[in-house]
């Protein structure tokens, strides 16, 4: 009971405390108030007095009214309201602005399909093998926005209503026929508007909606070269340098047109086995020819390639027109090691390598068929003489389907991959 009247008397203290301060404040603020009035008011006089001689005004003069006091009050109220003034007209002018340019800005819609140019490279001779069955299964669904470059028309597949590029390269295998082939799949595309470039081969299946899933991952704008290599280190090879001595470059080439052939085959020939064992073939070059050796990562054209368009650019020097050509028979390989080389060696730009890109050059039946929806290419093909292709049940027998192509299109495991996918080609993103 004792501590409740203590409680109670100390909070009925302190409340009269805080009122005996209130009181005091207002009283000195007055105070202030009528001494700066008649500071104020008696130099208003002196100074009118200066610029109008006259006597000082009295008590019932108009410039000096002890009811209507125009001291220091007034003026800090009124300089208050012109700087909270200025600050309304301040947040006002920086709104509207703002509002300006959230107008102009617009923010950047989602990569689209539409946005990839896929370039896909095959030969007259494949045509009614591997062409054919692209055609009935990926590429019908993508068709607005994949671009086949080959080396011959072809009126009896059914092409009409594709995107068939007819270059004038030869049908040959050889590595001028491939950088050929691929200096036309860069001038096109670099035609277009498109903001990626991606190459594969007639024996890949692309799955369209992994590729948009993989590239939206990275910022706009950006130098992107994104693939999977087949050599597990940089490849080796040979720079050819201008050599102001006895023969110059060009002439040697020409002169030793049958050597870089033979060497060229040679690399060309190397089977899966070679491949796998890093025991590419030695290209030196004739020993009059001034050279350097140049190692680098290159993403294989058998398992597919992404370029962003900003890099693409940037390859220009060394890949537009003719250019790539030359690139090519500067390092005597083919057209997917040189697309390496010019970015690699020449721009500086490492490879991303990516698990998600396959050719036949790996044992494909080491993918799971959970995890094929993931996956942005798949191949077929011989691999230590066997039949090469990811295992995979549904309404097509590996005999009927060796390549999975039409298995992969409609089993149920890639239902979700298909669904997304062909509505996004249907709607033309």
């Amino acid at each position: 009971m004792f501590l409740r009247r203590v409680l109670v008397a100390l909070c009925g203290a302190t409340v009269t405390f805080f009122l005996v301060v209130l009181v005091d404040l207002q009283l000195r603020i007055q105070t202030r108030e009528k001494s700066g009035a008649i500071g104020a008011a008696g130099r208003g006089v002196w100074s009118d007095s200066r610029t109008h001689p006259g006597p000082p005004p009295g008590p019932s003069s108009p410039q000096y009214s002890w009811g209507q006091p125009q001291g220091r009050g007034n003026a800090l109220s009124s300089a208050l309201n012109r700087s909270l003034a200025a600050l309304e007209q301040e947040i006002k002018y920086r709104r509207d602005r703002l509002s300006g340019l959230r107008g102009r800005v617009t923010p950047r819609p989602p990569l689209q399909l539409s946005d990839i140019f896929i370039a896909v490279k095959t030969t007259g001779r494949f045509h009614s093998s591997r062409l054919a069955l692209l055609l009935e299964t990926w590429i019908s669904r993508t068709k607005d926005h994949t671009y086949i470059f080959t080396d011959r028309e072809d009126k009896d597949l059914a092409l009409k209503d594709y995107k068939v590029m007819v270059t004038n390269c030869s049908s040959e295998y050889s590595h001028q026929a491939l950088s050929c082939k691929m200096s036309a799949e860069y001038d096109v595309f670099m035609a277009s508007s498109k903001e990626w470039f991606c190459h594969v081969d007639d024996d890949n299946y692309l799955n369209p909606c992994a590729l948009l899933r993989v590239l939206s991952a990275f910022p706009p704008h950006s130098d992107i070269y994104i693939g999977k290599p087949s050599l597990d280190h940089p490849i080796r090879a040979f720079e050819q340098l201008p050599d102001n001595s006895t023969v110059s470059t060009q002439h040697a080439l020409k002169y030793n047109s049958e050597w870089q052939e033979l060497q060229s085959q040679r690399l060309l020939n190397c089977n899966s086995l070679c491949l796998s064992l890093s025991l590419y073939p030695s290209l030196s070059p004739p020993s009059f020819l001034s050279q350097r050796e140049v190692r680098f990562w290159f993403a294989t054209g058998g398992a597919g390639f992404c370029l962003s368009r900003k890099l693409a650019e940037k390859m220009a020097p060394w890949a537009s027109g003719p250019q790539f050509e030359q690139s090519s028979a500067v390092i005597r390989l083919p057209d997917d090691c040189t697309v390496g080389f010019i970015v690699e060696q020449r721009l500086g730009v490492p490879l991303l390598h990516s698990p998600l890109f396959h050719s036949h050059l790996e044992n494909l039946q080491l993918i799971s068929p959970q995890q094929l929806p993931q996956q942005v290419t798949l191949s077929y093909g011989l691999f230590e003489k066997e039949m090469n292709s990811v295992e995979i049940r549904g309404a097509f027998s590996p005999d009927t389907d060796p390549s999975r192509y039409h298995t992969a299109t409609h089993t149920c495991t890639l239902k979700h991959f298909l669904t997304h996918s062909h509505s996004k080609v249907e709607k033309g993103q």
